[in-house]
Formats: C-alpha cells, structure tokens, sequence
C-alpha cells in the first residue's frame, strides 16, 4: 500500500493494517534494517558466482 492509501483508512483499519504487518515480521528484521546504512557489500557482489538477486531498502 502507498501513502495514499493508508492515509485515507480510517484510524481503527490503519491501526489493525499495523497490527498485521507487525505479527509478520520475523525475529531480527529491525537489526537487519538497521545495518543499511552502514554496511556497503557492493564490493562482494562481483565474487559471487551463482544466479543471485540483491534487494536492498532506499
């Protein structure tokens, strides 16, 4: 969902979207997130030498 779409829910589905959302994230998912800003692997993708796809957060 976009902003645009949670800013038009209602308060009460807003907060049980959250809710939903929160239940689903496993164990680690914030430490992991925070690491983006200061671990830079780029250098490590080229010796990589199997089909992979890399995803990272903006």
């Amino acid at each position: 969902m976009g902003a645009d779409a949670l800013e038009a829910m209602p308060d009460e589905q807003l907060q049980q979207a959250v809710g939903f959302t929160a239940a689903g994230v496993e164990d680690g998912t914030p430490e992991h997130a925070e690491l983006v800003p200061r671990v830079d692997v780029r250098d490590d993708l080229a010796s990589i030498k199997v089909p992979t796809l890399v995803i990272s957060t903006t």
